[in-house]
């Protein structure tokens, strides 16, 4: 036979050596057995060949988990979803001057808390003023520049380009500019609930020239 570990380093090996501590303990058991009756190697080569067997079983899944097999397929359809860009769902809230798609929402995949989708404004467009009720959104500028006006008067600006993130508030009045003539602004926008709430505001008396905003803060200083 060949040589076997010791009783403190059997006990401590994980499970592939589960076969070595079993024979090895059994030795010890059958060998210092001095009444025993039937030869000692017949048991051992029945327990070898258990041990193989369970052992062949486990490295088909070797971790150790508590978690049931039969529930894994639960995930299969309520697991990652991949929506495709070419199967976007426009039956969703729209502003005039833009077009909306949904990617993420309830209805398409159960989500609880978000809406995701995207944004297309034509070359030199803008959208009507609206808001988005309690919601917070975030704007990702994929291409384009978008020009932001904000407020009750639209008094507010900035400019976002490519890789730019956009925030708005909940209830700010807002417009979406395309400030370029030429190419459409896309963007991926994301909300703070499972659907679409977009309140349109037909009273507004934008001013005439608005006032210039930058973001500052302890990170981000005023450009001047």
């Amino acid at each position: 036979m060949g040589q076997r570990r010791g009783p403190l380093e059997s006990r401590n090996v994980p499970g592939l050596f589960v076969q070595d501590r079993i024979i090895y303990r059994l030795e010890r058991i059958l060998h210092g057995t001095s009444r025993l009756l039937i030869s000692s190697e017949p048991i051992l080569d029945l327990v070898r060949s258990r041990c193989q067997k369970t052992e062949a079983s486990m490295s088909d899944h070797p971790h150790h988990h508590g978690h049931d097999h039969h529930a894994e397929d639960r995930w299969k359809h309520n697991g990652v979803r991949v929506i495709k860009g070419d199967q976007l769902d426009d039956n969703t809230a729209q502003t005039p001057g833009m077009y909306r798609q949904a990617a993420i929402n309830h209805a398409r995949v159960g989500a609880q808390k978000i809406w995701a989708g995207t944004v297309a404004i034509e070359p030199n467009a803008k959208t009507g003023v609206h808001h988005h009720g309690p919601l917070e959104s975030v704007i990702f500028v994929v291409r384009g520049k978008a020009r932001m006006r904000w407020g009750d008067r639209l008094e507010y600006v900035a400019e976002a380009g490519p890789g730019d993130f956009i925030y708005v508030p909940p209830f700010v009045p807002h417009q979406e500019i395309n400030a370029d003539p030429e190419n459409v602004l896309e963007c991926v926008l994301v909300r703070s609930d499972n659907e679409a709430v977009v309140v349109n505001i037909t009273d507004v008396d934008p001013v005439e020239k608005p006032e210039e905003v930058y973001w500052v803060d302890p990170i981000h200083k005023h450009p001047g």
